[in-house]
């Protein structure tokens, strides 16, 4: 899987980040509870998770976040990616849990697409990409079974690191994990694709 996903490190230029981590730990803005990471209609006990969209899939936008956010990424992406079409960017928060868990695997779109997820802090909520496929065709029986044969110890694992950009493919299912430290975990996720020539 090395091929279909991308580390970058020190993502973003200091004084951009520093004011992207200011608008999302020390200003006002709203926090939306979340029943579940990945998906609306199921709900965990355990979870403690909100959600903010600078940029929301219908095209609603907030500033100064969105604007923010896309300077963010187009300054991470650099030579990766010259010309795209963002067309979603979600702020996740996670509070902290007595211990980590590992939440469902999911992708974020059915249509083909790419993503991008930008920490804003240390963490010990590592993501994970898993080596399994979404396909669009599969029923929800099917997605369920073959959700079943996620195995840990052949995903990726990438640690939560401030600054720190992973982009990959948009099919592969991915899991974000429950932190044990520090009090909240906030991550960036973008979707995007790449505009034809």
């Amino acid at each position: 899987m090395q091929k279909d996903y991308t580390i970058i490190d020190n993502a973003v230029p200091n004084m951009l980040f520093t004011r992207l981590k200011d608008v999302f730990f020390n200003q006002p803005m709203g926090w939306f509870w979340l029943d579940s990471s990945a998906y609306e209609n199921k709900v965990s006990t355990y979870h403690y998770s909100f959600v903010n969209y600078p940029l929301t899939p219908s095209g609603d936008t907030w500033e100064p976040a969105y604007s923010l956010c896309c300077s963010a990424l187009y300054a991470a992406l650099g030579d990766h990616y010259q010309d795209i079409n963002i067309t979603r960017i979600r702020a996740g928060m996670h509070t902290a849990h007595s211990e980590n868990i590992i939440n469902e695997p999911h992708v974020d779109q059915d249509d083909p697409h790419m993503v991008a997820l930008l920490y804003l802090n240390d963490s010990d909520g590592p993501t994970y990409l898993h080596n399994n496929r979404y396909k669009k065709s599969y029923k929800e029986e099917q997605a369920k079974i073959y959700l079943k044969d996620i195995d840990l110890n052949q995903s990726i694992k990438v640690e939560s690191k401030e600054n720190r950009l992973v982009l990959f493919k948009g099919d592969i299912y991915h899991s974000s994990t429950k932190q044990t430290w520090p009090s909240k975990r906030v991550a960036l996720n973008y979707n995007f694709l790449p505009k034809s020539p």
